[in-house]
């Protein structure tokens, strides 16, 4: 008898990129920028560093797990409904979720090839089969190819815009259009988790049939314009809503900095048709 299931035992651990302490020791450098983890090395927002020193006082008790106080101020930040959003610990704790909750035995999970592998590893881990599209030229999404791969057995699609470890995006339009030749039975997942980087214009992707996803810290080192890592609109709740998607992703922060309440690295998801 295994002691694990085959699809666990076959995983592959992520190897994380060398400590900035390990790169300058083995190569004699100094004053390195370590690109590979997107992370600003202009530093913390001074804002989030007093955040954090004032909420050293409540140190020695548990957090508000339903994250009541952040869910509002999200609420009122980006015209979301308080329903809408979910948090959780970091967009890969979400994406899981996702898979594990609503992905049954015999559905697929849809995504691009090369794209981020947090879709490809859930989807593994739950022992759910990963159907893979692949890229266009020069590592773009093809959404076409995506279109062509559905299938009765589908049932969440992921897709990044901006792509992580790509760089490349789609536009608004082109999703409008890509959504609008697709069933409305499936869920779409637009992961948005660096759609600060991206200034082209019509690159903000917006649909009334996709979960969007951002990420984001308001304590520790800065990783997106915003000035924290992980600031991310992460996976959806499923359920048919007539609110877009732009109301709460479409926005650009005006500030180069953390928002004010202090919070560990989390992820925050609004739904709004599976």
């Amino acid at each position: 008898m295994a002691l694990v299931p085959h699809h666990v035992a076959s995983l592959q651990p992520y190897v994380p990129g060398k400590p900035i302490e390990e790169v300058e020791r083995e190569y004699g450098v100094a004053d390195v920028a370590k690109l590979a983890s997107n992370e600003n090395a202009l530093g913390p927002s001074p804002l989030a560093l007093r955040a954090a020193r004032e909420a050293c006082s409540r140190i020695h008790l548990y957090p508000d797990g339903s994250a009541w106080a952040l869910k509002r101020a999200l609420s009122a930040r980006f015209s979301v409904p308080v329903e809408e959003i979910l948090v959780g610990n970091g967009s890969n704790e979400l994406i899981e979720l996702i898979v594990r909750t609503f992905v049954l035995e015999g559905e697929e999970v849809l995504t691009s090839a090369r794209s981020f592998v947090a879709y490809k590893l859930a989807a593994h881990a739950h022992g759910r089969t990963l159907v893979e599209a692949p890229m266009k030229e020069r590592f773009h999404y093809d959404l076409d190819a995506i279109r062509a791969r559905l299938n009765p057995r589908t049932k969440v699609v992921f897709l990044a815009n901006p792509d992580n470890p790509t760089g490349t995006w789609f536009l608004e339009g082109e999703l409008v259009r890509f959504l609008g030749r697709c069933p409305r039975t499936r869920w779409w997942v637009l992961d948005e988790a660096y759609v600060e980087f991206v200034e082209a214009e019509g690159s903000r992707t917006r649909s009334p049939c996709a979960s969007a996803s951002r990420t984001w810290s308001c304590c520790g080192p800065s990783r997106r314009s915003t000035g924290s890592p992980g600031c991310v609109w992460d996976t959806p709740s499923p359920g048919p809503s007539s609110r877009p998607t732009s109301t709460a992703c479409g926005r650009r922060s005006t500030s180069i900095w953390s928002p004010r309440r202090p919070a560990s690295p989390r992820s925050t998801t609004r739904s709004t048709c599976s």
